[in-house]
Formats: C-alpha cells, structure tokens, sequence
C-alpha cells in the first residue's frame, strides 16, 4: 500500500460472503469527489452461477447436473 494512494482514497475495499474483506486499486479518477467505489460488486466466485447456466441456458436435468458434480466435472469450489 503507497501511504500517498491510501491517504488519497485510491484503494477500494470489496467485502465478500466466502472471501471476506479485498483491496484492489481503484481507480485514479475522482466525480464530484466521489470514486464511486460503493457501486462496485464483488466478482462471482467458483461455480456461484453452474446451476443457472447449466439448467436454465443449456436445459441440462438436475439429475444431469448432479452426475457432472459428482464426476468432478463441475465444482463450487477448488479442489484441495
């Protein structure tokens, strides 16, 4: 962390669910002395989405989808 950036709110801080609190370099712009950090999201984690794109874009069965996380095919986490 640049002592300079911090004090000049340059980081943003995301807090999410399964992660917890991040700091990523926000941006060098200011609007009306807002950065707009509290607009921003976090990114989806692994899987977070499998079961909306697989069932409802490409119609798989649960029973389908249960096959593909039981394989090792899809995951909602890393492997250890």
């Amino acid at each position: 962390e640049e002592p300079g950036l911090l004090a000049r709110g340059y980081y943003a801080d995301l807090r999410h669910d399964q992660t917890g609190r991040q700091q990523f370099d926000g941006g060098a712009w200011v609007f009306d002395g807002d950065r707009g950090y509290d607009r921003w999201l976090a990114g989806p984690t692994l899987g977070e989405h499998n079961a909306e794109v697989l069932s409802g874009v490409l119609g798989l069965s649960e029973e389908r989808i249960a096959d593909l996380a039981a394989r090792g095919v899809i995951r909602d986490r890393p492997p250890v």
